[in-house]
């Protein structure tokens, strides 16, 4: 069971990640740019599969799969050697 001060970090942590993300999306877009925050997206969603029958947490896009989409990001190498790609 995680802490009480894991469980608040990671409530309000998340509730402020989606407020700046809006504030950003929005600036962007002000500025006629794209912009999407796919955690409050109404496309976004996720499963969790109590029954132990697959993966406990799922969902079907993220900030990773934008960035790659934008060209930002390499899928074939680890997470942690990933850096921006360069020239597109």
């Amino acid at each position: 069971m995680p802490s009480e001060g894991w469980l608040y970090g990671r409530v309000e942590g998340q509730q402020f990640v989606n407020a700046l993300s809006r504030a950003l999306a929005d600036l962007i877009r002000e500025q006629g740019g794209k912009a999407e925050v796919p955690a409050v997206s109404e496309r976004f969603h996720t499963v969790s599969e109590p029954d132990g029958s697959g993966p406990s947490f799922t969902s079907n896009w993220s900030e990773r799969h934008v960035a790659y989409a934008c060209g930002l990001c390499q899928t074939n190498v680890p997470c942690e050697r990933r850096r921006p790609v360069r020239g597109k």
